[in-house]
């Protein structure tokens, strides 16, 4: 039987994974995914909460980035587990979080409860068109509480790829965990894995937003980014001439750009494969399509490692990915809907 890899995280929404040989643990505090329609306006002030909870249709629970990727790491065969949450949200928040998350493989053995700061709610406000706005109720959340001395180091020293990304780096504290565990992971010989994720209501500003960005793109070996957060670094609408700036400052080795209905592509080793989209007509809304990405892609760099990545291997992780990504786009809420992989190859092989 296959040796099962592991996951470790922290932070908020994607702040640090990791995939290692042995033992699980997850550090992430996960907020609550609500969400809205075109005809219903965000609140988020501690006054209002339960207004906008009766307000609000709740889509399955517990969902976030980082669970998101949990849940699909676990269907793809690789163990997980993950950070921290309040002691006791909506009374027994704990034993609730705990089994949500134990149903979809998640390993909740190295969760950190927090005994006064609330878990992070984000509620998603789904557009007319498609897109979407995100509203978030935090400072402080639990995730921004997370401490060096918290996150399992010993963990680290087994990691082959940790992950992180900019909403674990928005306030001080879980930034400074974040960055020391960024370069203990390296230290250690670990893959470093990115993805900027970009959501400005969580930022003071975003000059801040895009200095941790490209902090981010500096420590990392692979480096997930859409073409949104392209533009937004380098002022590029162009997606090559974008990657190209990119790689003038700093040197990934296996860059995704994903582009939504536009496909997604890969660069590598002075390659680009370029991988056309799988559009689907039951498409609801694209909440944690990114996510499931990302999952597809870190897996696949698991399996085949990254230091000889041929165009077909780099076409196929895109194919991979990007169908994956469709599926979720027809389902709603991100957790419990992520497809498995018996799923992904059906869609495969139906084009």
């Amino acid at each position: 039987m296959r040796k099962m890899k592991q996951l470790l995280a922290a932070g908020l929404m994607m702040s640090m994974i990791a995939a290692t040989s042995a033992g699980t643990s997850v550090f992430a505090s996960t907020p609550e995914v609500v969400e809205t329609n075109e005809s219903t306006k965000t609140e988020s002030s501690k006054e209002t909460a339960q207004k906008v909870m009766d307000q609000y249709q709740k889509i399955e629970g517990i969902d976030s980035e980082k669970t998101i990727l949990g849940a699909d790491f676990s269907h793809y065969q690789q163990n997980v587990g993950w950070n921290k949450v309040w002691k006791d949200y909506k009374g027994n928040a704990v034993n609730n979080l705990f089994s949500y998350v134990k149903t979809q493989g998640i390993n909740t053995d190295n969760l950190v409860v927090d005994p006064e700061v609330h878990t992070t709610l984000a509620f998603v406000h789904t557009k007319k068109d498609g897109d979407r706005e995100f509203s978030f109720y935090r400072n402080p959340g639990a995730d921004m509480m997370l401490r060096w001395e918290e996150v399992q180091q010993e963990k680290l020293a087994q990691t082959r790829i940790f992950h992180f990304g900019t909403l674990s780096m928005t306030h001080e504290q879980v930034k400074d965990a974040t960055q020391r565990a960024v370069q203990h992971a390296k230290k250690e010989g670990a893959l470093i894995s990115f993805d900027p994720n970009l959501r400005p209501p969580l930022w003071n500003s975003l000059e801040d937003a895009a200095r941790q960005m490209w902090y981010g793109i500096g420590q990392c070996d692979i480096l997930k980014i859409s073409d949104d957060e392209i533009a937004f670094l380098t002022g590029k609408k162009d997606i090559d001439q974008g990657i190209a700036e990119i790689l003038r400052k700093n040197r990934p080795i296996l860059i995704c750009a994903t582009m939504g209905k536009h496909g997604s592509k890969a660069y590598y080793q002075g390659k680009s494969v370029f991988c056309e989209p799988f559009l689907r007509d039951g498409t609801i809304e694209t909440t944690g399509a990114g996510d499931t990405f990302m999952a597809c892609v870190l897996n696949a760099v698991l399996e085949k490692g990254l230091d000889s990545l041929t165009e077909d291997d780099l076409y196929e992780m895109l194919r991979f990915a990007n169908a994956a990504s469709s599926i979720i786009t027809t389902r709603k809420g991100a957790l419990k809907v992520m497809p498995k992989r018996e799923e992904i190859i059906s869609v495969l092989t139906k084009e």
